[in-house]
């Protein structure tokens, strides 16, 4: 507010100009939170990140709303100016548009929570071990249908979860976690790693040893919310020598011509 005052060299209404920028600042905040992406609330007391799972990080329903929203007031100008009509503000669309986006929201969350519970509802393998962890994160594309994710103690159980459906549990992957060896522990302690390692929610880690003469070893780490090994942005790999030195660790998906998939 300060900064704009200097700008606009004139006295502002102070309480309604702080306002104003505090819901702006709440609002951005809301709605980083309600992703899937997630976000630090606490910093920086605490790391942590939060989800709320409830809108994916492009939501096109969300930008075709927001859209017209922007766009009507133009249009409505263009149609005023040909009949001779008076000129709308917009100021009902906008209203309009932020009422639906807190009716779209609870929807969202209604649906969320029927997902989690189809989720937890299902039994897993024994010997995976206990489930630790379930989430439905929003498919970008179909507003009715979420990525479920479900890891045990061993393994990652990924499902497409539609909301008005029961979900088909042998129509899932899974992937198995990757055991802690001397490849992993040397790529875990690379900066590329240490990043992906803070960031991931579902890290996986997979590694695997080439038999050629130069015995290279590849490791990567996927965070499987975004996709599956091998076609996913949020992932790094590291390539190591025999003695298992990391020669090569950046962004991006791996060299790993094979994967353990079942």
């Amino acid at each position: 507010v300060l900064v704009t005052a200097a700008i606009v060299r004139k006295r502002l209404p102070w309480t309604n100009a702080c306002l104003l920028a505090s819901i702006g600042v709440a609002s951005h905040l809301l709605l980083d939170w309600s992703m899937s992406y997630g976000m630090r609330l606490l910093l920086p007391f605490s790391s942590a990140w939060s989800y709320l799972d409830i809108f994916s990080l492009t939501d096109w329903v969300v930008v075709a709303v927001l859209l017209a929203a922007w766009l009507w007031p133009f249009l409505a100008r263009l149609v005023s100016d040909e009949i001779g009509a008076r000129r709308s503000t917009g100021r009902g669309v906008a209203i309009a548009a932020l009422v639906f986006f807190v009716l779209y929201g609870g929807f969202r969350a209604v649906l969320h929570e029927r997902a989690i519970e189809q989720l937890e509802s299902r039994l897993y393998p024994e010997h995976e071990g206990l489930v630790q962890r379930v989430a439905a994160l929003k498919e970008s594309l179909n507003p009715f249908e979420w990525n479920g994710f479900v890891e045990t103690g061993d393994a990652y159980h990924l499902y497409q979860v539609p909301s008005f459906q029961n979900l088909d549990p042998g129509a899932g992957s899974t992937f198995y976690k990757q055991e802690w060896t001397a490849d992993v522990a040397a790529a875990s302690k690379t900066v590329p790693f240490q990043a992906m390692s803070y960031f991931a929610r579902f890290p996986l880690w997979q590694n695997q040893r080439a038999l050629d003469p130069t015995d290279t070893g590849v490791v990567t780490l996927t965070d499987v919310r975004f996709g599956q090994p091998g076609r996913n942005f949020f992932e790094v790999f590291a390539l190591l020598d025999a003695q298992h030195n990391v020669r090569h660790a950046d962004f991006g998906p791996g060299p790993l011509a094979t994967r353990d998939r079942r």
